[in-house]
């Protein structure tokens, strides 16, 4: 299992991030957010992942910021912006072994 990643940022429009997130797939942990700020994490579990994640970005509320890519053997990334412009990178990593 990759390890988790979380990332808390404040949000013009907090319904409309979570709208956006949501769209994407992710669950909002209440444990960890309020109307101030949340936590965010984004990691894949394959390519194929990267590329639908992309796209659902880019059809809810975010952009295509960086197109997706084999930046070196064995890592595969995109990036997007969300709907407050922020740039958010979706990776997938080959585990070794």
């Amino acid at each position: 299992m990759a390890p988790n990643t979380f990332v808390s940022l404040p949000t013009s429009d907090l319904a409309a991030a979570d709208t956006s997130y949501a769209a994407l797939g992710f669950e909002k942990n209440t444990d960890f957010s309020n109307e101030q700020e949340s936590f965010l994490g984004f990691s894949c579990d394959s390519r194929e992942e990267v590329d639908r994640l992309t796209a659902a970005a880019a059809a809810n509320g975010g952009a295509l910021y960086r197109e997706a890519a084999e930046e070196m053997p064995g890592m595969y990334a995109s990036a997007v912006t969300d709907p407050d412009g922020r740039a958010w990178e979706l990776m997938w990593m080959e585990q070794a072994g």
